[in-house]
């Protein structure tokens, strides 16, 4: 498979020497070709269980055609059947939000995410609702009467008694943590994450960084030099998350723990990574991390 587009770009340049075209690409004869190729490199680490190949083709292949809805798909089994079922379950949803718009096979495939999502067994958290404190009924008011007046006449109401107001403890909404919609994206985060650290995305990699991030170096920017030049420089990188746990503190704080496996050409670490994690400005970055090598 690996060598697939290898042979369509030969036969694409011989049949372009043949017709006598000067400029010819494997684009002029196949348009579709790199798409099909990774699509079909896909499918084979998928029958062979290789998540991390597979992800990483759809990923390709979802470059090139980004409104392709089977390809949503398919990333959507691929995290499902790897375990990674926030991660499926968000890429599930996103199907479903094209639904408006989707015709033809589309809406054959939003069925079926709708279908597989339903599976996860995720269930919407009620929406939280705070009581408000209950009206206070006005207290009675004592009247009595005086005697009557020899001069007027008449019976005069006694002035009503002084009421204490009675105080209302201010009821303060607790904030509402979303877990599975959080868990979703922090999952979907966590992913980007690792594969900018491995497809070698330094720009990328560095964003999902925290700006006063210091990684124990003296300042921020060195720890930025530090991470660059590694990555750079390191031959063949392949990153692998397993045994993923969370645990959100509150709305804008949540801790993932995981086992990492970094293989390079020359260097192989196994270990367990531990994230701590800050939401700024509605996207969550990475404040704390710690590497205990097993």
């Amino acid at each position: 498979m690996k060598n697939v587009y290898a042979q369509i770009q030969s036969l694409a340049i011989a049949a372009c020497l043949a017709f006598g075209l000067q400029a010819c690409s494997v684009n002029d004869i196949l348009p579709d070709a790199e798409f099909n190729t990774l699509m079909v490199d896909a499918d084979a680490a998928i029958h062979d269980n290789r998540w991390d190949v597979a992800t990483s083709k759809l990923e390709q292949a979802s470059r090139l055609q980004p409104n392709n809805l089977a390809v949503k798909l398919k990333q959507g089994q691929v995290n499902q059947q790897s375990g990674k079922l926030a991660l499926a379950h968000n890429t599930y949803q996103q199907i479903i939000d094209a639904a408006a718009t989707a015709k033809g096979k589309d809406l054959e495939i939003v069925q079926s995410a709708r279908t597989q999502q339903a599976k996860l067994g995720f269930k919407p958290i009620d929406k939280a609702t705070v009581l408000e404190p209950d009206s206070i009924a006005a207290a009675p008011v004592a009247t009595g009467s005086d005697a009557q007046s020899s001069t007027e006449g008449r019976v005069q109401d006694a002035a009503p008694l002084p009421i204490e107001p009675i105080a209302q403890k201010d009821v303060v909404p607790q904030p509402v943590i979303n877990s599975v919609n959080d868990e979703a994206v922090i999952s979907e985060r966590l992913e980007a994450w690792r594969l900018a650290w491995q497809q070698q995305r330094v720009s990328d990699y560095l964003a999902f960084y925290k700006a006063d991030f210091t990684g124990g170096l003296r300042s921020h920017a060195a720890w930025r030099q530090q991470r660059a030049d590694r990555i750079k420089t390191a031959k063949d990188l392949q990153i692998d998350i397993s045994s993923l746990q969370m645990e959100l503190q509150d709305e804008d704080k949540a801790t993932v723990t995981f086992t990492q496996t970094y293989q390079a050409a020359n260097h192989r670490d196994v270990g367990l990574k531990t994230l701590s994690l800050q939401r700024i400005n509605d996207q969550w970055l990475i404040a704390n991390e710690q590497f205990s090598k097993q």
